[in-house]
Parts: structure tokens; sequence; C-alpha cells
């Protein structure tokens, strides 16, 4: 059985500070762009592009490797923020 947290509920979590001192960078989860992805579509989702695009560039910094619903999620962030020109760095991350 798989579980999962309201997005509204982990965003409010995260801005209430009620996450503590663990990171997703001290994850023991074998495969962090999950925890990752997930944390940006939270954001998306919830009309925070900018909290999302800062997220997305601390995975980047971590050398966490995005997938295909990771870049998804950072597009829709863009969009949300208006901003072009980090619409077109990512699509040049796509490419590579």
């Amino acid at each position: 059985m798989q579980q999962r947290l309201d997005c509204d509920t982990l965003v409010l979590f995260d801005q209430l500070g009620l996450f503590g001192p663990l990171t997703l960078d001290q994850s023991t989860e074998p495969d962090l762009v999950v925890s990752w992805s997930a944390l940006i579509s939270g954001y998306v989702q919830n009309g925070l592009g900018k909290e999302a695009l800062l997220a997305f560039g601390d995975m980047c910094l971590l050398g966490v490797k995005c997938n295909e619903f990771t870049f998804r999620c950072v597009f829709k962030a863009c969009s949300v923020k208006k901003d072009l020109n980090m619409g077109k760095k990512v699509h040049g991350m796509t490419l590579e």
C-alpha cells in the first residue's frame, strides 16, 4: 500500500519550519529524484514558482539527476513565475 501526503500539507509544514533539521539531501532514500520532484511539484501546485525553482537549484547543486517529471514541474514553475530565461536554461538542460 502506498501512502501519500497532501501537497498542501507538505508545503505548509515546510513554510512553518516543521520539517526540522532533516533535509532532502540527508535522506537515505535511494532515489532522491522522487523526493525532490514531489517537493517541486507541491510548490508548483500551490502557485509557489519561486520556491519550486529554488528547490530545483538545490537539487541540481546536490547532483541529483532530473527525470521527465521533474522537468515538467520545473517548466510549470517557470510559467507560474513568468521566467522565460529560466525556462530556456532548463530547456537547454533537457537537450544535454
